[in-house]
């Protein structure tokens, strides 16, 4: 089973980079970027296209680990409390107030 999913994987790999590859020979047409006052190098607009798709994947993929990061501390620190309650609940109450016999 272990072998079909890792199979299935360099599949799905070598698909998606072919698909990259045939959609940058398809758009080949060369630019030149102009990012405020900085010019970029002149590359194929593909090779811009896909630039541009796997920077806002990393931007994408970034902003999730900080959310991700900061759900994890929160889920530890409610886990935390909950174990502090299950303690003191387990414990039995001492009545602290005098007693009136």
């Amino acid at each position: 089973m272990r072998r079909l999913k890792h199979s299935i994987q360099w599949i799905a790999v070598l698909l998606l980079m072919s698909m990259t590859a045939w959609f940058m020979t398809e758009n080949s047409a060369p630019v030149q970027p102009q990012l405020w006052s900085l010019q970029l190098p002149q590359l194929s607009l593909g090779a811009w296209l896909v630039l541009a798709f796997f920077a806002g994947a990393c931007a994408a993929s970034l902003v999730t680990s900080v959310a991700l990061a900061r759900w994890r501390l929160r889920l530890s620190s409610v886990e935390r409390q909950n174990a502090r309650e299950k303690e003191r609940a387990a414990t039995p109450a001492v009545d602290a107030s005098p007693s009136h016999r």
